[in-house]
């Protein structure tokens, strides 16, 4: 009877009693890496105290999915987040896991996409790569598994303790860019913000640049802010081309480009040159990510840094805190810098009628 007691119980049963992932526990067993030592040691005492002895027959049988790492990775035209994966799967692996990749559109709702991935392909955790700041609590609640939400600025009022974060200080990287304009001399600005419809941090950098602009006694004219639609695909080097063709249209002055995001500002900058207009000469243009190909546009662009690899590290430690039920859930705000490129320049005077 000790025998056949001793033989139901399965690493699932461990895991309960624990209260971390049955991916966790199988490593914790089989001495892999990716658990701390205190886990380590509760789930091994655990499992001493249950009697567990391991199916010679299962073990052969285990899959890649129960050892991986969901990332959700918000809108597939925008290079800034393809930054990432590299130093996202390395982290991933170091700790014995395995990552996949869920490209989710723009218009889509990621945590719906994550609940139907869940349900699939049964991740230990989930990392969210940019997405809306507006989601229904119920629906946070009912993700079966830790998740961090990267690059995602604050969830409006949701409850912190529902989910984690790890982001950049938004408002302060667009006080950097206006600190900057402004001191360059420039006060008649033209934005380039996300689609009308946008839910993301594009909107929340608007109203960012909008305020820390007011706080410097300039006031950017609403006609000369730029919001195009959905169907342009938002964060894409040609929706920044196509909305600064249109602001070039409407004829009004304006000394400084401020873009929400660098893919705009790469593909609005490209539409200026082409109307003839000289950056950094005539306009000034900004961007915000610090992706590498701004570095190497002519001119370079000017543009807020997220650093990609301390966000990593940052969200990486939360996750796997969380699976290996060490952690509780927090959120981490990076220091943005700013890197000044070619592409900025002091304003050039009115001509005088």
């Amino acid at each position: 009877m000790a025998e056949s007691k001793a033989s139901a119980v399965t690493i699932r049963d461990i895991a309960k009693a624990c209260g971390v992932g049955q991916a966790t526990v199988s490593r914790a067993l089989n001495n892999s890496g990716g658990v701390s030592k205190a886990t380590r040691e509760r789930i091994l005492a655990a499992a001493a105290a249950l009697n567990y002895s391991p199916n010679p027959y299962a073990k052969g049988l285990r899959t890649v999915t129960s050892s991986t790492v969901a990332v959700l990775m918000k809108g597939p035209d925008n290079p800034f987040f393809l930054e990432f994966l590299r130093p996202l799967e390395l982290a991933i692996r170091r700790r014995g896991f395995m990552m996949t990749i869920v490209r989710v559109p723009h218009g889509e709702d990621e945590v719906q996409l994550a609940l139907r991935t869940c349900a699939v392909s049964k991740p230990e955790g989930v990392i969210f790569l940019g997405g809306w700041y507006r989601h229904d609590r119920r629906s946070l609640a009912d993700i079966p598994v830790p998740f961090v939400m990267a690059t995602i600025s604050s969830l409006d009022d949701t409850d912190k303790d529902l989910y984690s974060s790890v982001r950049i200080d938004e408002e302060a990287g667009m006080e950097l860019i206006a600190s900057h304009l402004i001191g360059l001399g420039h006060s008649e600005f033209a934005v380039l913000g996300p689609d009308l419809a946008d839910r993301s941090v594009g909107a929340q950098r608007l109203t960012a640049l909008f305020e820390a602009c007011e706080r410097r006694g300039v006031h950017i004219d609403s006609n000369l802010v730029l919001n195009g639609e959905v169907a342009l695909s938002p964060y894409s080097l040609g929706y920044g081309y196509e909305l600064a063709k249109r602001l070039v249209e409407r004829g009004k002055r304006f000394t400084a480009l401020v873009n929400v995001s660098d893919v705009i500002a790469i593909g609005a900058q490209r539409a200026l040159i082409e109307s003839g207009i000289s950056v950094p000469a005539d306009v000034s243009v900004t961007g915000f990510d610090g992706i590498e190909l701004s570095r190497y546009t002519s001119p370079s662009i000017t543009t807020v840094v997220q650093p990609v690899e301390e966000i990593v590290a940052r969200t990486c430690d939360i996750l796997f805190d969380l699976i290996d039920g060490t952690g509780v859930p927090r959120h981490e705000v990076v220091a943005p810098t700013l890197r000044v490129g070619e592409s900025t320049a002091g304003a050039r005077p009115a001509v005088a009628n």
